[in-house]
């Protein structure tokens, strides 16, 4: 009877025990199922991923590729890349060998490289590979995961293209050309700035006015810099500023340029060295014979007009624009020799000149031999022997090409700007003592 207990106790026990073993079989069950679940949800997230996606040996040869992969490096299947050396994927550069090396030594890597297509064609890729570790840490694989950059790539270079053509532009034009941004700092300046002011591009970019000149002098261009800023259009101004180490007076026009997608505010500025004209003014003033010797060698139009605007005088070369000789059109008045709104607008500055007293500057469009040209105009009153302003004297500057030149600069920094914004990144660039110059509207 003993015997028959104990053996039931005994049989009690062992069923226990397997009841036991039954429910941790049932917990691992349920892990390994969950498991089970979990990397076929991460297998699913890589195999679908739209980034190319590989996984390696320790040695680089490629044991997985994502269908991502397949359609950039554009194989059919991936038996046709299984056992290749990751490397084989890329042309061999700089880029290549550090990649070489990180898996030599079982690091981490990122950066671009120049991929390599099955056909051979190139493309560009920033590429990420790191080792992948066990729960032990032990290093059992390697992966690497791509993003196609080649827009990217293509519109770095076309942003490269742009900038040389811009620079080749303002370079090219024999007068000082600048731009600045409402910061009052040089974001842009041509060769001649640069000769003229006697430091190298690197040393103004990024700088502002009182960086350079004399406080009294930056002040006044400052001032403009603001009523541009503020007011908008053109500002055609004269100012004293050392060139060369000697004082030069310069005529400045600065054009209110705006981003019409940032809002973003540019001053366009050129610079004409008029120290000559200013003498040539105050010779005029001096003596009459001697302004009618001087101004008769001058190859730029001068004239000198009543206040109704009757040409009083007209020097040779003012003649020979308008298609005669001076003797042809003196006495006559200048609405009867342009077109009547320009030559009504030429008249009313005339008048302003008088009525004011003191030299003025304007810029205007005037249609002469049927070809329509720009010209700037100085104009500054004469008086009788009372000391009474009665006419003005008149030195005309042909300053078409530097228009065209400023038109074709304002498209270019629209077109720089629009190629920089359709960057999908962040693009910015600093000066080389770190401070931002520029950004797009990614950054």
């Amino acid at each position: 009877m003993d015997d028959d207990k104990r053996t039931k106790e005994e049989l009690l026990e062992e069923i226990e025990a397997l009841k036991d073993e039954v429910d941790k079989f049932r917990l691992i069950e349920t892990i390994f199922r969950q498991i089970e679940r979990e990397l076929r949800i991460k297998n699913k997230a890589i195999s679908s991923s739209i980034n190319p996606i590989i996984f390696c040996d320790l040695e680089g040869k490629i044991n997985y590729v994502n269908a991502a992969f397949l359609e950039a490096w554009g194989y059919s299947y991936d038996s046709e890349i299984f056992g290749a050396n990751v490397l084989e994927l890329f042309f061999k550069d700089q880029a290549r060998d550090e990649l070489e090396r990180i898996i030599s030594d079982h690091g981490s890597w990122q950066g671009a490289l120049s991929a390599k297509k099955k056909g051979g064609e190139g493309f560009f890729v920033q590429g990420a590979l790191a080792p992948i570790k066990d729960d032990e840490g032990n290093e059992v694989c390697i992966m690497a995961s791509f993003t196609d950059i080649s827009l990217i790539k293509e519109k770095e270079r076309n942003l490269l293209e742009a900038k040389d053509f811009l620079n080749s532009l303002i370079n090219a034009i024999p007068e000082p050309v600048f731009v600045k941004d409402e910061e009052h700092k040089w974001v842009l300046l041509n060769d001649e700035v640069c000769e003229r002011i006697g430091r190298s591009r690197e040393e103004l970019i990024g700088k502002s006015d009182y960086d350079i000149f004399p406080k009294e002098q930056a002040d006044i261009f400052w001032e403009k810099d603001d009523q541009v800023f503020r007011e908008g259009g053109t500002l055609v101004n004269e100012e004293t500023i050392v060139f060369d180490g000697k004082d030069r007076i310069i005529s400045t026009v600065k054009t209110l340029c705006e981003d019409d997608v940032t809002g973003r505010k540019i001053i366009i500025g050129t610079i004409r060295d008029i120290t000559e004209e200013k003498l040539l003014e105050n010779l005029l003033k001096e003596s009459e014979k001697r302004y009618r010797a001087l101004v008769e060698g001058v190859n730029q139009p001068i004239a000198r007009l009543k206040e109704d605007g009757t040409v009083l005088f007209l020097n040779n070369f003012a003649a020979l624009e308008l298609g005669g000789k001076p003797d042809d059109f003196t006495g006559r008045n200048i609405l009867e020799l342009f077109p009547e709104e320009p030559a009504r607008r030429y008249v009313s500055r005339v008048k302003e000149t008088i009525a004011a007293g003191h030299r003025m500057v304007s810029e205007g469009e005037t249609t002469l031999k049927g070809e329509s040209r720009f010209y700037q105009a100085v104009m500054q009153p004469l008086s009788d022997d009372t000391g009474h302003a009665d006419s003005v004297l008149v030195i005309v500057t042909d300053v078409t090409d530097k228009k065209a030149a400023e038109f074709a600069l304002k498209e270019q920094l629209h077109f720089l700007r629009q190629l920089i914004d359709s960057i999908p990144v962040p693009v910015f660039y600093k000066d080389l003592n770190g401070t931002y110059l520029d950004c797009n509207a990614a950054f």
